[in-house]
């Protein structure tokens, strides 16, 4: 075949693409005509964009059916776009519209009209000063008929009604598509065959995602992909290779939050309390009260102040009301179950249980406002923490 042979990643995306492809048969079954949609975000917060091998397997058979068609898309001002029309995917003899027949040059000419396609990928620049792949499946779900779908986005959304800017990576990710079906702002993806490259890959400004906020990344679009009623929604977990983008249009950074900006105030003085507002993101599974690995190391230092001033402690979980339709239930008892592990590792880290003197979860009921703060994404990340209090005898 004249496919690049670069088969790191090939084996499931290529077989998730091949799904539901009519091959040859001894019975002498011919290929359905394919579809095959390429989208690509290519903003410059992800690496420069690139044909994956997998993709290119998928053109290869749409190729081989002798009627295919591939088309790329992107986001240009806030609108999906076709980058170049429809590429007619048949290959003929020239100057005729007659199926070329000799294997040698259906073979120059395959080898032609892939290196075509990697070119107008790599050549991608939408000049779009966020990164929408909703609206990029809003695009590919604008196409009538099958087709087989490659999105390359590391899909980290940085405007509405996905901010993740403001919804962080802590979030349900059922909740977010309920509230985008109660909206109608699902995309239609119906016949669509779909396969996202590179979700939580990114470049450029865009600090890297922990391990937890890819998985919770992934969770959300294959969520999304399955409620707009696609064929069959995967998720390519091979890293992109990490290359500097080629877009230059300055995007959004979306917040990922490091352990080592973790700032302990003073130990307290007299009645004066000291607050320490710990993330949820570094504590926290997304969506969860399962504590991350490096949770102990975080709140080390907070121990030693408190067992320094014999300090009695109050914690105060509090989660951000991601939707209108947010259950406040079980936002409660989220935010309960944080505050509540918090306290068990204080503990096991060393606290004498009876300086703890107040656990609980005020869900969203109690929303944090940070002093002159007006940015959306700094308020919502204020109200995704567990809130520590420490006080001591005047």
């Amino acid at each position: 075949m004249p496919i690049s042979t670069t088969r790191r990643r090939v084996g499931l995306l290529a077989a998730v693409l091949l799904t539901g492809t009519t091959l040859l048969t001894a019975g002498g079954e011919q290929p359905a005509p394919q579809t095959v949609l390429i989208a690509v975000t290519a903003t410059a917060n992800e690496p420069a964009p690139a044909l994956p091998a997998g993709a290119e397997t998928a053109v290869q058979q749409a190729v081989d059916s002798d009627e295919g068609t591939a088309e790329l898309l992107t986001v240009v001002n806030g609108q999906p776009v076709s980058v170049g029309g429809p590429v007619d995917l048949r290959l003929l003899r020239d100057g005729t519209q007659e199926i070329e027949t000799d294997s040698s040059l259906r073979e120059i000419k395959s080898t032609a009209l892939l290196q075509a396609l990697r070119g107008q990928v790599q050549a991608i620049d939408p000049e779009q000063g966020t990164l929408d792949a909703l609206t990029l499946l809003d695009g590919v779900g604008r196409h009538s008929g099958p087709a087989t779908v490659v999105v390359i986005s590391s899909a980290v959304q940085t405007s509405d009604p996905i901010n993740l800017g403001v919804l962080g990576f802590d979030f349900d990710p059922a909740a977010v598509v309920d509230d985008l079906a109660a909206r109608n702002l699902l995309p239609s993806l119906a016949d669509k065959t779909v396969v996202f490259v590179g979700i939580g890959d990114v470049a450029g400004p865009q600090a890297a995602l922990s391990t937890s906020a890819r998985g919770e990344l992934t969770d959300l679009w294959l969520t999304i992909c399955r409620r707009a009623g696609a064929v069959s929604c995967t998720a390519d977990p091979t890293p992109i290779a990490a290359t500097p983008p080629t877009a230059t249009t300055p995007v959004p950074v979306v917040p990922v939050p490091d352990p080592a900006t973790l700032v302990i105030d003073p130990a307290p003085v007299g009645d004066a309390p000291a607050e320490q507002a710990l993330p949820s993101e570094l504590l926290f599974e997304p969506n969860s009260a399962n504590l991350l690995p490096q949770a102990a190391d975080a709140l080390a230092p907070i121990v030693q102040r408190i067992v320094a001033a014999n300090a009695e402690v109050h914690l105060v979980g509090h989660v951000w009301k991601v939707t209108d339709n947010d259950d406040r239930g079980r936002a409660a008892d989220l935010s309960t179950a944080r505050a509540q592990a918090v306290r068990d590792l204080l503990v096991t880290l060393g606290v004498p249980s009876d300086r703890i003197v107040e656990v609980r979860g005020a869900g969203f009921d109690e929303p944090i406002s940070p002093a002159g703060e007006t940015d959306p994404q700094k308020i919502a990340a204020a109200n995704r923490v567990v809130q520590v209090t420490l006080v001591t005898a005047g």
